[in-house]
């Protein structure tokens, strides 16, 4: 018995102290200065996007990132935290500082999770994603609505970060299995403790109210004191925005916390209900009855919206499920990633190459495996911009894509000519999927290339039809694969403009000194210039839009029609200020053009077909 006391007092003491952990890692974020904050939030958006971190900006995120991400990967292995709460003191006036940190501390190890990713550190990426999960049960184990609520936002992103290594990284199955047994604690009846926060709430209201108007001091037919009223009422109180009704009596206040309770408990016990369809229209009924009056006075105040939270709490457990049944899948089948990582990931590989990458032998073989994996996967989405930064004009990823299709155009051009018909339509159907991918972007740069991609697929599309498509059903299933490209906003080139536009009216507000444009008075074909523009501009501004979003280099586009030198010339007029020459003036993207030859290009193709 003595000897079974020790090995669990060792126990103990070498189990790490989460709640304290926690607490260190509130200190760090409270003592976190703003610039490096608002750098550190820029940083952390660009690896969650998977972009790749140029050497300054992995000094700097280790910089930032080393004390906090060791303090949430330590508390995360710990215990569920105790962070002595006194709700029944304190009631809804007790503080839950460490949500936020907590949050931003899982965060990070994702992010951190999707970095070692990228540098192939697959097992550190693994057990960076677990600890994140982690911290979202020790969220959950305060049993407030709060809690529930941060620690399903928590799951969202583990979730996303895993579908993101998926698409990134090629996992043994014993990596896909670890994964898949991680969400398991997800899918259990009442996940991030909804049902139970809401009985818990219940508790805390009925505490704090009994206390603040002294329900147990009083008898049932006195009226409540009116300095008490007017304290739980007020600022100093609950905050509520509400006025007692004057007839109010200590016994109709006990009356009335006694259908709080049973509304309270109505709502937990809808939250667990197997038929959650059901559920939420039962939960909606109740939280309208409550709002009229029919469960009390304190239920019309008190009583949360918790339809919504259990409809994202549904959606979120759906989420999980769809991820283990991905895990499930991708165990006995390769082909349900994402073919526009392969892309990148080739695009990046061709950059490399002194000429077309077909003809140099160290990087053909390895991007033709990447070929043969994307040719598999059925999903191809390239990577979406970042709503919250400057628009690169020109996606960090495209330059790369441009030496891949230049060396896939080769590989075209010379099986034609060979007569070699298995490669030719192996390459035809990469370039065209590849073309319908970037027309799905909503960047004006990457529609530009994909018009560029099909209007040059007219004459080996054409050639392709004479010499090897002469049976009907065959051209019929080339017709089809052609018809994913968008012919009634050919190359998305609409959409993309479209984005553009509402994006730099909505990241022009407020972070410079002076409106420097109307965005809407620009024509479609400007508003690249005046992204170039406000880049230059940003470079010399101190501002949380300083941090901008890293871009390609537009010099290196090969055949996208955008001329980098002008960019180039506008971003050095924004560093400069110089807003003295119109945005059209020195040269503009006739986008309106390209959208007619790339839809005349796509009928030239399918007529061919008839």
């Amino acid at each position: 018995m003595l000897m079974m006391a020790s090995i669990s007092l060792c126990v103990t003491m070498l189990s790490p102290n989460s709640a304290d952990l926690y607490r260190e890692l509130i200190s760090w974020q409270e003592e976190m200065p703003s610039d490096q904050h608002e750098e550190l939030t820029w940083l952390t958006t660009c690896l969650d996007a998977g972009i790749p971190a140029t050497p300054e900006m992995e000094a700097r995120w280790r910089a930032h990132t080393k004390q906090p991400i060791d303090l949430a990967r330590s508390a995360s292995a710990g215990d569920s935290p105790d962070f002595e709460h006194d709700f029944k003191e304190n009631g809804f006036q007790e503080l839950v500082p460490e949500l936020s940190p907590m949050m931003r501390g899982s965060k990070l190890l994702l992010a951190a999770a999707r970095w070692e990713a990228s540098q192939g550190a697959i097992e550190p990426a693994i057990e960076h994603i677990k600890a994140a999960s982690r911290i979202g049960e020790h969220i959950a184990t305060d049993k407030l609505i709060i809690n529930a609520v941060v620690a399903q936002s928590v799951a969202g992103h583990v979730v996303q970060s895993i579908h993101h290594l998926l698409d990134c990284s090629t996992l043994t199955e014993a990596q896909r299995q670890t994964l898949h047994q991680s969400l398991e604690r997800y899918l259990t009846q009442d996940p991030f403790n909804v049902a139970a926060s809401m009985r818990f709430e219940a508790e805390i209201a009925t505490w704090s109210i009994t206390k603040h108007l002294q329900l147990d001091a009083l008898p049932a037919d006195d009226a409540p004191p009116q300095d008490l009223m007017e304290q739980f009422f007020g600022v100093d109180g609950l905050g509520l925005d509400a006025k007692p009704p004057p007839e109010l009596t200590i016994g109709s206040i006990r009356k009335d916390l006694q259908k709080l309770q049973v509304a309270y408990g109505q709502l937990a016990t809808l939250a667990q209900s197997p038929n959650q369809a059901a559920s939420i229209t039962a939960i909606k009924a109740l939280e309208q009855a409550a709002s009229e009056g029919s469960h009390g006075f304190f239920a019309t105040l008190l009583l949360p919206a918790i339809s919504h939270v259990i409809k994202k709490r549904n959606e979120r457990v759906e989420d999980i499920r769809d991820c283990q049944i991905r895990l499930t899948s991708i165990m006995s089948s390769r082909g349900t990633g994402n073919a526009a990582w392969k892309w990148i990931e080739a695009g990046q590989l061709a950059m490399q190459a002194s000429g077309p990458w077909v003809d140099d032998e160290s990087a053909t073989t390895e991007i033709q495996e990447l070929l043969a994996q994307a040719g598999a996967m059925q999903t191809a989405s390239y990577p979406e911009p970042l709503n919250e930064y400057l628009m690169a004009i020109v996606p960090w990823w495209l330059p790369g894509q441009e030496a891949l299709l230049d060396g896939l155009f080769v590989m075209l051009d010379r099986s034609t000519e060979a007569g070699d018909a298995a490669t030719t339509d192996r390459t035809l159907q990469q370039l065209i999927r590849i073309a319908a991918a970037l027309a799905d972007h909503p960047n004006i740069a990457s529609s530009l290339l994909s018009a560029s991609i099909t209007m040059r697929l007219v004459a080996p599309v054409q050639a392709y039809a004479k010499h090897h498509l002469t049976d009907p059903g065959a051209r019929s299933d080339f017709d089809r694969l052609l018809r994913q490209l968008p012919l009634r906003d050919p190359a998305g080139l609409q959409r993309a403009t479209a984005w553009t536009r509402e994006h730099l009216s909505y990241t022009g507000t407020g972070w410079t000194e002076s409106d420097d444009v109307v965005v809407a008075d620009l024509s479609d074909g400007a508003l690249l210039n005046l992204a170039a523009w406000r880049r230059g501009r940003s470079l010399q501004r101190q501002s949380p839009r300083q941090f901008l979003v890293p871009q390609g280099d537009p010099e290196l586009l090969r055949f996208t029609p955008i001329d980098g030198a002008m960019l180039n010339s506008w971003t050095e007029l924004g560093s400069d200020e110089d807003t003295s020459i119109a945005f059209d003036e020195l040269g503009s993207i006739p986008l309106q053009e390209f959208g007619d030859r790339t839809a005349k290009s796509i009928q030239e193709m399918r007529s061919i077909l008839r």
